[in-house]
């Protein structure tokens, strides 16, 4: 939709209409006429532009630049803005993985050995979480239901937490993973 010039103000010149939608050289003639306006208003020209004036001529000005920059948001191709909603996407996950291991593992620090509060899943550092598919692991709500681990159970989660060939077994490997989930009281 193009834009309205403003009224007439005192003997300041008004620029040619602006392109629809405006191009570079409207928004210089518009910032050249709100400076001829601000001019005639500091000088008090007889006659000349009033306060009132000036605010709309920057109005206008901000309307044309504002109508420039949304004609070049509109030129970007149509791949772009899922392309870059992905990119961060994926950006913002790998930032978060890391941040949700060490908040989940603080959280589960504050409640001891979690039978007055059961303790929160922390994920695997990789982000997958252990009671999900493909690891399909029991909850490890508090130093008891780590204890109660089987073997396999046992390995499953000292390969997710510390690492595969981890080499850990029996009350090693419980000690790891209540470090590893933040459990305060070792099993």
């Amino acid at each position: 939709m193009p834009i309205p010039l403003p009224p007439q103000a005192g003997a300041a010149i008004l620029p040619p209409a602006p392109q629809d939608p405006p191009v570079l050289a409207d928004v210089v003639r518009a910032k050249y006429y709100l400076r001829s306006v601000e001019t005639s208003v500091r000088t008090h020209v007889p006659n000349g532009p009033t306060p009132d004036d000036e605010a709309r001529a920057d109005i206008y000005k901000t309307q044309v630049a504002l109508a420039h920059s949304a004609g070049d948001a509109a030129q970007a191709p149509p791949w772009f803005l899922p392309a870059l909603n992905a990119a961060l996407n994926t950006a913002f996950t790998q930032q978060l993985t890391p941040l949700k291991f060490t908040l989940t593992q603080t959280y589960n620090m504050l409640l001891h050995d979690g039978e007055n509060c059961p303790f929160d899943i922390v994920p695997f550092p990789d982000g997958s979480m252990p009671n999900a598919p493909p690891h399909n692991l029991p909850l490890l709500t508090s130093a008891a239901t780590i204890a109660g681990l089987n073997p396999s159970q046992l390995n499953s989660y000292c390969n997710g937490y510390v690492g595969v060939g981890h080499g850990l077994v029996g009350a090693a490997s419980q000690t790891a993973i209540a470090q590893a989930i933040g459990c305060k009281v070792i099993p």
